[in-house]
């Protein structure tokens, strides 16, 4: 209870100290009175009473020392002195808070992106056993592929051949439609996996439950786990979900569960889970490789280890199945790694850059705190005189940098939430006569605050250098010519599930009928349907034969292409040019011959002296929806080059098919497509007609994924983008404070020198030679730090290159540029004060001094 009294008083201080005054007041007033009443006169009575009572400041001091501990009285004694102090210099306090703050609030931003993103571990039950399991195809495999995903057969068979893993689940996600949940149709991502995913994940359902290893088989009853976010607005999180029907794609399914708010299967958005289903011939497809797969390691086993036995497994299907060939193996990355990918060098990067904006910060603050340090010596020098000592008067310095740190730390916590929000970005020497050398306080001071100066400089430049090559990396990466007409494009997936008509055979015209009602729309001025929409994350990348060829030689370029199917009038909507033969037709159909058109690239690879056009390109992956042994594909056509899945990169050869054509043969009753439209205006204002058009003619049809062709670009650069911004901002940072340290040390060196300016203007010195003498005394240390700057950045630059496109780490311009802009704002921030400091009149200089 005394120590919560004694704590009290800090808030009841001035009430108390009140209380007491008046106490002493009543008693030396009453035995004032009482000697007065004694017959001594007032005057000899007020001198006697107070006698009597003894000295009340110090029955204040001894007061007070009941009520509060010493140490804690004079711990708030100089809060509120240092208070005081920084109320007194607002610009000091005001630089230093925000130069704190901006270096703290830019370091807790990047680290809670960074702990959340690379160092906490993912929301599984030992989840650092978890890999991603995929396909890789090397060089020598003729596709250089680094990342594909993995065959129905492969998942299956390594499944039953691996000791390394305890298990293996696979899943792919498609979009589907759903009905029946009260609303409007709605396009929804539908997560297909088998029974063993979510277990393996050890996550269990928040109601009802996972689905069973009979619920994967054909010819079952459909079932359906909702996700979260979906059972909430969607179904209102009615608890008595379970149990009713919905409709997906036109398939019936029952809603066994729902997962929790939480979870997600890594790397994945998804809206439903369903089981995944394969007809018993496609179990053994090994070309097909469209499934994602998860494995947990097993006791004692790391993902090289599995990838060593992957090796023996797949020698064994090679000898049995003549599958895969060379170079083609499967990858196994610790899920945490695959699901950060790319992000992950960049994050640290730009940790590794606010951490020197820290720095900067540091040194900054450190220059303001020595300058004023100096220019309180003769206050220092007075408290000593009156009795502090050398620990009292360094407690009360700590103080006021403690309260400076707080206050900074404060705001820096703000500036980092709005970070986090946004979004969710960084010596004295030994010299010979040593025994003639005397400290020299002064000297000292500003020779340090020229190191911290140099050292501003040089972390500076570090971390201006990448922001220089990142931005001009990514400039670089935007204005990559992708082949594609841009302006006034509007996308949108609309897929038609076949089976809600007969066998899916009306699915084309019901996307014909769709296509003549948009085109008759006012401000469309052009549009087609393709099954691959330009950098919508998918790949298409399939493999064909060349008629009266032989098949490849190892190391030789694979027969594949990236492959869409489009509908007539796809190249002129997109702007691409027809280079020789023809496009598709209107005449082209699911019953003509079958055609296809082709990118000069793809040209160039298989047919670089002869024409391709009459050449033939078998398909079995096609053949086998029909029966068939092979299905030969004619090139009737050649359209110029276009980037259709990432701006940094070359080339890839392109195949371009009938969509009529191949929805008839694929036989698929839910396959996916998007339209783009060619437009006049703002494309997305045309969206509400869009709909009611699409809803006049199927009302069961969800459009869905609406952007414009030139959005959908610029997302795929949105990394780059991301980097770029947050490293120049830091940039600016840093800039920003090395600007301000060095103001702040030219200033404090003018204020120091004042005496010696005046005297060198009564000597005859102009006001533009001390301008100069102060300028190059700021810019000496500068150089230095610019010096260093640059040395360290062409050491560490290199771990930026695989973040660069189309530019050297080691640019010369870049660094050039940089160099150039940090003398200049070192000269600009120099002069400033220089030139006031040069206009104070001579005999002024010397009184101030």
């Amino acid at each position: 209870m005394r120590t919560v009294r004694r704590l009290w008083y800090v808030f009841r201080r001035a009430r108390e100290a009140r209380e007491l005054e008046a106490e002493l007041k009543f008693h030396l007033e009453m035995k004032q009175q009482e000697l007065e009443s004694d017959g001594l006169d007032r005057r000899e009575a007020a001198v006697a009473a107070r006698r009597t009572v003894g000295n009340t400041l110090l029955t204040r001091d001894r007061a007070r020392d009941v009520w509060i501990w010493p140490w804690l009285h004079d711990a708030v004694q100089d809060v509120r002195y240092a208070l005081r102090m920084l109320g007194r210099n607002p610009g000091f306090a005001s630089i230093a808070i925000l130069t704190l703050a901006v270096g703290i609030g830019a370091n807790t931003a990047i680290f809670s992106v960074v702990n959340a993103v690379l160092l906490r571990p993912l929301a599984y039950p030992a989840s650092e056993e978890l890999v991603r399991i995929h396909t890789r195809f090397l060089p020598e495999s003729g596709r250089d592929v680094p990342k594909f995903g993995i065959a129905p057969a492969e998942v299956l068979d390594y499944r039953d051949a691996s000791n390394a893993m305890a298990d293996v689940g696979y899943y792919a996600v498609n979009g589907v439609t759903l009905l029946g949940s009260g609303d409007l149709p709605a396009r929804v991502r539908a997560l297909q996996a088998d029974d063993r995913l979510l277990p393996l994940l050890g996550v269990e359902p928040a109601i009802g439950r996972w689905f069973g290893p009979e619920e994967d088989e054909s010819g079952v009853s459909w079932t359906v786990l909702l996700g979260h976010a979906l059972w909430r607005t969607r179904f209102g999180a009615d608890s008595a979900v379970l149990g009713r029907t919905i409709s997906l794609s036109g398939a019936e399914a029952e809603i066994i569960g729902v997962m929790p708010q939480d979870f997600k299967v890594p790397g994945e958005d998804v809206d439903l889970f369903a089981p995944l289903r394969y007809p018993e011939h496609s179990r053994e497809e090994r070309d097909s490789h469209n499934l994602s797969a998860i494995g947990r390691l097993g006791p004692g086993h790391t993902p090289e280890s599995a990838r060593l036995e992957s090796e023996g497994i797949q020698t064994g299907w090679a000898e049995q199945y003549g599958h895969p060939g060379p170079g083609h193996v499967l990858v196994f990355a610790p899920l945490q790694d695959d699901v950060v990918g790319s992000a992950g060098a960049a994050l640290w990067i730009l940790f590794a850059a606010v951490a020197l904006v820290l720095v900067i910060a540091a040194a900054n603050v450190g220059n303001l705190l020595l300058a004023r340090g100096e220019s309180r010596m003769a206050e220092m020098s007075i408290r000593a005189a009156l009795g502090a000592s050398r620990s009292r008067v360094l407690r009360q310095m700590l103080t006021e940098s403690i309260v400076l740190a707080i206050l900074g730390t404060a705001i820096g916590v703000g500036i980092a939430a709005w970070g986090v929000g946004v979004a969710r970005a960084m010596d004295p020497s030994t010299l010979p006569r040593a025994s003639s050398i005397a400290l020299d306080l002064p000297v000292l001071v500003f020779t340090a605050g020229m190191a911290l100066l140099a050292a501003e400089v040089a972390l500076c430049v570090v971390v201006l250098v990448g922001a220089g090559l990142l931005v001009r990396s990514f400039v670089a990466l935007v204005g990559v010519d992708t082949g594609l007409e841009t302006e006034g494009r509007l996308s949108f997936e609309l897929a038609v599930p076949a089976s809600l008509y007969e066998n899916g055979q009306n699915a084309p015209a019901i996307i014909s009928r769709i296509r003549e009602r948009l085109l008759a729309l006012p401000g469309v001025t052009g549009g087609s349907y393709t099954s691959l929409l330009p950098f919508s994350g998918i790949r298409g990348r399939r493999g064909f034969t060349l008629e009266n060829r032989l098949e490849p030689a190892q190391g030789d370029t694979a027969w594949n292409a990236e492959t869409a199917s489009v509908r007539s009038g796809w190249f002129q909507t997109l702007g691409i040019p027809l280079v020789k033969g023809r496009a598709f037709r209107e005449s082209d159909g699911a019953e003509t011959e079958l055609v296809a058109v082709i990118s000069e690239e793809m040209e160039r690879l298989f047919w670089p002296e002869e024409d391709p056009i009459g050449k033939r390109l078998g398909f079995e992956w096609w053949a086998s929806a029909r029966g068939e042994s092979i299905a030969w594909v004619t090139v009737v056509g050649v359209v110029g080059n276009t980037r259709t899945q990432r701006l940094n990169g070359g080339f890839q050869p392109e195949m371009y098919l009938h969509h009529d054509q191949a929805y008839r043969v694929h036989g698929d009753p839910g396959r996916n497509g998007s339209f783009v439209l060619q437009t006049i205006g703002d494309p997305l204002a045309l969206m509400s007609a869009v709909r009611r058009e699409v809803a006049d003619v199927e009302p069961r049809l969800a459009v869905a994924d609406v952007s414009t062709l030139r959005a959908r670009i610029d997302g795929s650069v949105s990394q780059p983008r991301l980097a770029a911004t947050l490293m120049g901002g830091f940039a600016a940072i840093a800039l920003f404070l090395a600007t301000v340290g060095i103001y702040g040390v030219v200033s404090h060196s003018t204020v120091r020198r004042t005496r010696e300016i005046g005297i060198r203007r009564v000597l005859g010195a102009d006001g533009r030679s001390v301008v100069g003498m102060m300028v190059r005394e700021a810019a000496a240390p500068a150089v230095v730090g610019l010096a260093v700057g640059l040395f360290a950045t062409f050491a560490l630059v290199s771990l930026l290159e695989t973040l660069l496109f189309q530019i050297s780490p080691r640019d010369p311009g870049t660094f050039a540029a940089i160099a150039a802009m940090v003398a200049a704002v070192t000269l600009v921030a120099a002069w400033l004060p220089a030139r006031r400091a040069a206009r104070v009149p001579p005999a002024i200089a010397i009184r101030l001094g």
